[in-house]
Order: structure tokens, then C-alpha cells, then sequence
């Protein structure tokens, strides 16, 4: 959202009618811009000119449905070139070594890093920016809509099924009422057999010697039998009521579970209605602290790393301490119980070793010694500072030097290149050809050769060609000195020379190479009026007139008493 900026709040129309009817309807304050554009179908971007993979661009990070917003995106914001990174230092890697295709790095809080003239450019971005760009939750939101109902149809069941159990519990309590109370009516009823059977007995007893027993017998059985009767109706009713208590149970068990589930199911229900209610406002916040967390999120780590990494070298320096400790005083050591014999060997050796000490610090007190390391201890920390600060230098100047030596390899072939077309072209001005040949055989840092590979125009094959060489040794001594007065030309134009000398440069030229080199000095000064050229010649020029721009300058020969001053002309003459 940082790096589309601006172009987000624009309008985009497909002529010119409507870009002027929407500014008169909208006020500008309402938007940034009202982009014209055709209503094309969407670009196709080739991989040559998006960022190298293993980038994530901002055109992989959104999706855009309508292909002219897309065209507009590709056109106006490069969204193919900007690419997005989690941290400062992985930006400035990217930044250092200027990938193709990429114009900027976006980090997650808006900030932007950019190379300019080779050098990387860092700027902050907005604090508080709203969040326009969101994923949709209209999704989220019916399936938690859709889990609410579920939940509440499943709450309408169990409670129809509470009310059904409550209502079966309710018919075992009063079956079980009910057996409870014939059972008590039962065991009363056994309790008076049991006593009418008793005092029978002792009346029997009581009147064996008077009466006959025998017409009581019958009786008498036919109790017992009503008791046994009497009995089994009562483990009866004693298995039933057991068995009852039993079902009770389990359905109290069932009940509570499904009350607990019951009162589980409403505590969600309620928890979705909730979640679902603040589910838009909490997605906006969270959207809008995303970011914030994400960034947040990315210092607790550094935080973290730093610490385990501060933690790791102390534990490092602490096991250097105590290995350094038991070097200086393994004395110190507990080595278990010493009888009195070791402790006074102990003790005479630690006094030895003391004097000792006293004698190489040459009696100076602890205080001193103390004093006098803390100063050294200062001074070493001084020195770390020191040497940081050197690293920190170097490290800048290292940077420096390879962005420099970069500069100078492109400048290096920029002059080759410019040096060989300067050379092509003066010597064209006879019908020459020429090229001239950098060999960088040392490599970036080592030293190379260059050779002039020329075709003279008069060097003729029979078919019609040239003859080309690349040893100056095979040309005349005019067509050498004319090849090498081009390449200075040449030179000095790549160079850019503003003010150029040529001393004698004449001498050994034949008349008519001298002649072409004056006219082409005299073409190239005119063709050149911001450029000043000094020729200087012991011999008469061939064919130069003085004009508005060429000056020509005659010095009188030297007098000495008695001497006079030879010309080369009259040298050459006297000589031939």
C-alpha cells in the first residue's frame, strides 16, 4: 500500500470527455489523480522484464481482477520492478547489489530503499497510514454464521432430550416411591407373622400338656408357608428396588453429562455470538496492528537473537574466566580434607609464592597492582573502540573502492569504445580503415596492449581487397605517422581535452601526408569551436590561410652575434 500510494484513491477513464465531467462532479480533494488510459486487455509481462525469481515483487503479493487497473498499476506504479523484504539488512543487500529489474525495496513499515548514482538511498514511510488493501472475509463470517446455527439446533435436541429423560426420571421416582412404600407395608406385615408365629409357640409350649396340638399343626404349616411366601416376594421386591436404584443411577449420570454438555454447548454458542459481533471490528484492528505486530515481531527476534547471542559469549568468557583461574591459582581448588602436615606445606609454598609476587611487582601494594591493570583494562577497551572504529572505516572504504572500481571499469570501456570510433572516422577522412585493439590480458588490476590494426587505402589486393596489418613496421613512414596522428586525435577526443599541443609532429611527414594531416587538423579545430588547438612546426604550412578562427603565429629567428640560425628547409636542401 506504501509503494501503489497515490494511486490507489485514482480514477481511471478511456477519454478525455469523461476525465474533464469527473472533475467537474468530484472534488479534487476526494481523490489523487484521474489517470486516462485504454480499456486494453491485460498486459503480458515476460520474465526478462520482472524482478529475478526468488524476489517477491508487489505484483505477486496482490491480485488484481480488472485487467486496465492492472495496466495502470504496471504502467504508472512498476508494480512488476518494486519489490517487498521483512528487514533493513535484507534490503540493503538487494540495494549493494543492484539486481536487474528492481527499482525499490518496501519494508513492512513503509520505509523504502533505492539506489541513486550508485549510492543506496534510505527514507521512512508513514506511521499511521489506513488499511485499504484487506483480504474479504464474507467467507469467514457465513461459515461462523452457518457453526452458530449447527450449534443451535444441536442446544434445541439436548434440551428436548433433558426434558424427555427429566420426564422418565420423574416415572422411576414414583415407581420407586411406590415399591418403597409396599415394600415397608411388606416387611410390617412379615414382623407381625414372625410375632403372631412366636407367641403361638410359646402358647403351644405353654399348652402342650393340656391340649392336643394336632388340630393346630395345619395352621401352623400353613403360616410357615405364607411367611416362606411372604420372604420371597420380598427379596423380590428387595432385587427390584436394587435394580431401580441401579437404572436411577446411570440416568442421574446420563443427566449430568448431558447438562454438562448442555451448559458446554450454550457457553460456545454464546462465545460465537460474541466472536461473531466483534469479528469485524477485531479484523479491522487487527489488520491495522498487523503490520505494527509484524515489524513488532521482528525486533523481539533480533531481540532474541541478540540476547542468546550476548548470552552465548558470556557463557564463552565465563568458561575462558574459570580455565584462566584455575591456570593462575589451582590451589583454590577444593581437592577434599588436608591433614594439618599438607596444610602447613600448603601454607609455606602460598608464603613463598607471595614473596615472590612482592618481589617481582617490586613491593608495590595490591591497591597499585589493582590500580594499574584497571588503567591497562582502559586502555584495551580504548583500543577495541579504536579498532572497531578502523573495521568501520575499512569496511566503508572497501565499499567505496568497489563502487569506484566499478565505475572506472564501465568508464574504462566507455573510452575504448569512443577511442575506436574517433580512430574509424579520422581515418576515413583518406579512405583508410582502422581499429584499434584493447587487450586486457592482466586482467582488471594488471596491465594490458593495444594494437592498431590498419587497411590502407593503396595497399590493394587483386580481388579488390586490402590488405590489413597490425605491425606499424609494415607501413611507409608518412602512412605510419599519419596512423599515429589520428590515434592522437582520437585520444584526445575520448579524453576530452579542452586545450591540445602538438609539437614538431610534421617533421618526417612527406608533402602529402602532411598536407591531408593539416586539413583534417584544420576540419576537426572548426568542428570544434569549444576545443583550443596549438601546433607548433619548423616548417612552412602547406595551404593554411589565417581566418576569424585559425591564427597563425610566425616567430623571427634567433640572432646570436655572429651565428645564424639554419632552416630545416635549407638543411634538407643542402643535404639532397
Amino acid at each position: 500500500q506504501h509503494c501503489l500510494a497515490s494511486t490507489l484513491s485514482a480514477y481511471l477513464v478511456d477519454n478525455s470527455h469523461d476525465q474533464r465531467v469527473l472533475r467537474k462532479l468530484v472534488p479534487q480533494r476526494s481523490y489523487q489523480a484521474i489517470i486516462q488510459t485504454q480499456f486494453d486487455s491485460r498486459y503480458h509481462i515476460p520474465r526478462s522484464e520482472r524482478a529475478p525469481d526468488g524476489l517477491y515483487a508487489v505484483m505477486d503479493a496482490i491480485t488484481v481482477s480488472e485487467d486496465p487497473v492492472f495496466n495502470v498499476l504496471v504502467d504508472q506504479g512498476e508494480i512488476e520492478k518494486q519489490i517487498l523484504v521483512k528487514s533493513h539488512s535484507e534490503a540493503t543487500v538487494y540495494t549493494e547489489r543492484e539486481y536487474p529489474n528492481v527499482r525499490k525495496c518496501w519494508l513492512p513499515d513503509g520505509s523504502q530503499m533505492y539506489t541513486r548514482n550508485s549510492a543506496a538511498v534510505y527514507r521512512s514511510g508513514e506511521r499511521h497510514l489506513p488499511v485499504l488493501l484487506a483480504q474479504d472475509m464474507t467467507d469467514q463470517i457465513n461459515t461462523l454464521k452457518s457453526r452458530a446455527e449447527d450449534l443451535a439446533r444441536e442446544g434445541n435436541e439436548l434440551r428436548a432430550r433433558k426434558a424427555s429423560i427429566q420426564r422418565e426420571r420423574d416415572e422411576l421416582s414414583q415407581k420407586e416411591l411406590t415399591l418403597t412404600r409396599g415394600s415397608r407395608d411388606t416387611r410390617k406385615r412379615i414382623s407381625q407373622l414372625d410375632f403372631d408365629i412366636s407367641r403361638l409357640q410359646s402358647s403351644i409350649e405353654e399348652r402342650a400338656s393340656e391340649f392336643d396340638s394336632s388340630s393346630w399343626d395345619a395352621q401352623i404349616a400353613q403360616t410357615r408357608e405364607d411367611t416362606a411366601e411372604q420372604e420371597r416376594r420380598k427379596e423380590e421386591l428387595a432385587k427390584k428396588i436394587d435394580d431401580l436404584k441401579v437404572t436411577i443411577s446411570e440416568i442421574n449420570d446420563n443427566l449430568d453429562s448431558d447438562k454438562d454438555l448442555l451448559e458446554n454447548l450454550g457457553d460456545e454458542l454464546e462465545d460465537l455470538k460474541k466472536n461473531l459481533d466483534e469479528s469485524s471490528d477485531a479484523y479491522r484492528k487487527a489488520m491495522a496492528s498487523s503490520s505494527q505486530g509484524k515489524a513488532r515481531m521482528e525486533k523481539l527476534k533480533a531481540m532474541k537473537g541478540d540476547a542468546m547471542q550476548a548470552l552465548q559469549n558470556f557463557e564463552e568468557k565465563l568458561q575462558k574466566e574459570i580455565e584462566s583461574a584455575i591456570q593462575l591459582a589451582p590451589e583454590r581448588i577444593y581437592r577434599g580434607q588436608k591433614n594439618s602436615s599438607q596444610l602447613e606445606s600448603d601454607i609455606k609454598r602460598l608464603k613463598a609464592k607471595l614473596r615472590g609476587e612482592q618481589e617481582r611487582h617490586a613491593g608495590r601494594s595490591l591497591l597499585e597492582i589493582e590500580k594499574e591493570y584497571i588503567e591497562a583494562k582502559q586502555r584495551k577497551a580504548k583500543n577495541d573502540h579504536d579498532l572497531r572504529k578502523m573495521d568501520e572505516h575499512l569496511r566503508r572504504v572497501h565499499t567505496g573502492y568497489s563502487a569506484r572500481k566499478k565505475k572506472y571499469l564501465r568508464m574504462r570501456h566507455q573510452t575504448k569504445v569512443e577511442t575506436n570510433v574517433h580512430f574509424k572516422y579520422f581515418m576515413a577522412k583518406r579512405r583508410h580503415m582502422g581499429e584499434l585493439i584493447f587487450d586486457d590480458k592482466g586482467g582488471e588490476n594488471g596491465e594490458g596492449t593495444l594494437r592498431l590494426n590498419v587497411a590502407m587505402s593503396n595497399h590493394k589486393k587483386k580481388d579488390g581487397g586490402r590488405y590489413q596489418t597490425g605491425e606499424m613496421t609494415g607501413l611507409s613512414g608518412g602512412e605510419r605517422n599519419y596512423t599515429t596522428f589520428c590515434f592522437m586525435l582520437a585520444l584526445g577526443e575520448s579524453i576530452n581535452v579542452p586545450v591540445r599541443i602538438m609539437d614538431e609532429f610534421d617533421v618526417f611527414m612527406d608533402a602529402q601526408n602532411r598536407r591531408s594531416c593539416y586539413e583534417t587538423l584544420i576540419d576537426v579545430s572548426k568542428d570544434m569551436p569549444g576545443r583550443q588547438f596549438v601546433f607548433v612546426s619548423p616548417l612552412e604550412l602547406p595551404n593554411v590561410q589565417a581566418s576569424r578562427r585559425v591564427k597563425i603565429q610566425k616567430l623571427a629567428p634567433p640572432e646570436r652575434p655572429g651565428v645564424r640560425q639554419q632552416y630545416l628547409e635549407e638543411f634538407v636542401n643542402v643535404s639532397t
